[in-house]
């Protein structure tokens, strides 16, 4: 597993709900998506059940991760086995898997087919009233200092993402919520993460070599 997050920064220096009253810090929700992690049956072959991961298993209730992971449901604690495929034919797609994991919606049957990466025409009405930045933004009495978005974005997503008006669901979700989308100079400062999380794919790949 790569790391979290590089070990000189934070999780403060991401999310700016340090500085809300602390009791407010009790009730925060980090949101991760792990891309490519599945369920699949136990054995050698599967890394989730063959390696000693005690973080996984500890929120799976001290299981492996598997197709046989029972579910866990109790207060601040929920581990749920979800089907991607929603009820629909085909193979899960990204842009409409995110928009049901964000809005709670699924976006899959709405459109009638598995669609992705970008969002599809019928998932964007949803994601711009009422995804899980909304909703977390509407519990802050000054909701812009109460929600973060930690992925950081190069400035050639901004120019290629403008110029077609296509946003990838997370950054649509986050535009029309008023969240703001991390930058190159945020990443560079340690108030941001890289998607790959270890930033190599922006020092070779995008030639900024001096991000830690």
């Amino acid at each position: 597993m790569t790391r979290l997050a590089p070990s000189h920064r934070r999780l403060a220096d991401f999310a700016p709900l340090s500085r809300q009253p602390a009791q407010a810090s009790l009730n925060c929700v980090l949101f991760i998506f792990i891309d490519g992690v599945g369920l699949g049956p136990a054995g050698a072959s599967n890394p989730l059940s063959a390696q000693a991961l005690p973080a996984f298993r500890a929120l799976a209730d001290g299981h492996d991760w598997t197709n046989a992971s029972p579910a866990v449901s109790r207060p601040r604690h929920v581990f749920r086995p979800l089907d991607a495929t929603l009820g629909v034919d085909g193979l899960p797609q990204s842009g409409t898997g995110q928009a049901a994991l964000f809005t709670g919606v699924n976006c899959a049957e709405r459109a009638g087919r598995h669609f992705g990466p970008f969002p599809h025409s019928t998932s964007k009405p949803v994601l711009d009233e009422r995804s899980l930045f909304h909703r977390a933004r509407a519990l802050f009495d000054d909701p812009s200092e109460a929600v973060a978005f930690a992925n950081a974005y190069p400035p050639r997503f901004f120019t290629h993402a403008q110029q077609r008006d296509r946003w990838t669901v997370t950054t649509q979700a986050c535009r029309a919520a008023g969240v703001r989308l991390r930058r190159l100079d945020d990443l560079r400062a340690g108030r941001a993460l890289a998607a790959d999380l270890t930033a190599d794919g922006w020092r070779a790949p995008l030639g900024y070599t001096d991000i830690a």
